[in-house]
């Protein structure tokens, strides 16, 4: 993402800014996706993720101006590490929880 952002002429400072924005925004995501998840239905919480990640993906593809991608990155869920850090760690921690028989 760093280098895509870099090719449409952003400084280091507001490539920063977007990549610090989303991993903010992607670790609150998570924090409160792992509170709610047992009080919803884990397939709903999937297929809203799934399309926020989605939606995140396709702003990042169409939007080109510092302030809406700040945004966006902040909202959506796009992971800019090499690692998987996001809201579908929490909803599928709960659905493997859901698929074993309680001893």
């Amino acid at each position: 993402m760093p280098v895509y952002l870099a090719d449409l002429g952003f400084s280091a400072l507001a490539i920063g800014a977007i990549v610090t924005s989303t991993l903010i925004g992607t670790a609150l995501l998570t924090l409160w996706v792992g509170w709610v998840a047992n009080r919803h239905s884990r397939r709903l919480l999937l297929l809203v993720s799934a399309l926020l990640m989605a939606a995140t993906g396709g702003g990042f593809a169409l939007i080109t101006s510092f302030w809406p991608l700040l945004i966006i990155a902040f909202v959506g869920t796009m992971n800019p590490t090499s690692g998987d850090a996001s809201i579908f760690v929490p909803l599928e921690q709960t659905v493997l929880t859901q698929t074993i028989a309680a001893r």
